[in-house]
């Protein structure tokens, strides 16, 4: 059994981490096997009210969702990141793992970067053991500084003995607050080959298309935007 997850917030760029895993959620025929509450700072992360007529009807607290996708062997978990006692966050998730025998673990985050949408999609990663850093096409991650719960994910499955992996799509930092489609498409892709599983991306690709087609006509018609560009297409690449 694999597990898969996402997570809105600091780690969601473009919004590749958590769109890519809403669409793999929409695409099976999934079911709710478990919800985790109460790691979040609702100041931050505020509940979800829905009022009709001026009567509140419902109120939803900020949660991790996990599906089981049973017939593709893997579950499926989307939420926020916690805010709050990440050691007993990751222990209920190790506790479902445990219980539907999950023996590989990946996660998939996003980040800001000086990156070209006209360049092939930079992916890095973190994992848990030597022997699962070569991954075709990855870069592995060299950085020091404020982390995610990716990360922490990763680190606690290190000292479980756990094969581990998250994957970092890198969006390019010009790009408004916007689903950032090209690295959606990747993200699909790339799972699905890694993974094992058939997806449709009819909509992602023709969508990715529309995104990078608007792209190359604002470069022809902004001169600043497209000296941008260059300069970030003439850098040399140094460190995942």
């Amino acid at each position: 059994m694999i597990f898969l997850a996402g997570f809105y917030g600091w780690s969601d760029a473009g919004m590749v981490s958590t769109e890519t895993v809403r669409y793999i959620l929409s695409s099976f025929n999934p079911h709710l096997i478990k919800e985790i509450k109460g790691y979040n700072v609702i100041t931050h992360t505020r509940p979800y009210f829905l009022i009709d007529g001026g009567l509140i009807k419902s109120v939803k607290e900020p949660s991790t969702n996990f599906f089981l996708c049973e017939k593709k062997g893997f579950i499926v978990s989307i939420g926020f990141e916690p805010d709050l006692r990440w050691g007993e966050y990751v222990e209920e998730i190790f506790g479902l793992l445990e219980a539907n025998k999950v023996n590989r673990i990946f996660t998939i985050g996003s980040m800001y970067d000086r990156v070209s949408h006209r360049k092939a999609q930079r992916i890095s990663i973190v994992t848990s053991k030597e022997n699962l850093r070569e991954e075709p096409d990855c870069g592995v991650v060299n950085y020091h500084g404020p982390g995610s719960i990716h990360s922490f994910i990763i680190y606690e499955s290190r000292k479980r003995n756990l094969d581990a992996t998250t994957f970092w799509f890198s969006v390019p930092a010009y790009i408004p607050n916007v689903v950032y489609y090209p690295a959606v498409l990747s993200a699909l892709e790339f799972l699905s080959r890694r993974i094992g599983f058939s997806i449709n991306l009819d909509d992602p690709r023709r969508i990715a298309k529309e995104q990078l087609d608007g792209l190359e006509k604002q470069i022809q018609i902004d001169l600043n935007f497209k000296k941008l560009i260059e300069e970030i297409e003439g850098e040399k690449i140094i460190v995942q």
